[in-house]
């Protein structure tokens, strides 16, 4: 994650890097992104919110049970989804209605 450019880190608890260290754990620091029917495997060195704050009503869920380990490579991917995901809803709400669409 790219935290010069984010707001992330303000959001997180004091005790991140405990969660942080407690979820990597639990999944044998072993990525979570499944491909199809496989699992990544890959060594995993960073940790996911599946509740983003922009899908939970802007609270950050830092719970262990809703945050998962993934590699670098799927971290990414899962972000830029997610970032995606937020564009289009925002250009959804601001694109001109035609007035006789309610």
């Amino acid at each position: 994650m790219a935290w010069h450019t984010s707001h992330r880190r303000k959001r997180l608890p004091a005790n991140w890097a405990a969660i942080r260290r407690t979820v990597l754990a639990r999944d044998g620091y072993r990525c979570q992104w499944w491909l199809g029917e496989r699992q990544c495997r890959a060594e995993a060195t960073e940790v996911h919110h599946l509740n983003e704050a922009g899908r939970n009503f802007g609270v950050e869920d830092n719970r262990p049970e809703v945050l998962v380990s993934l590699c670098s490579e799927h971290h990414q991917i899962a972000t830029q989804t997610y970032a995606r995901e937020q564009r289009l809803a925002k250009a959804a709400k601001m694109a001109p209605k035609h007035p006789g669409v309610l």
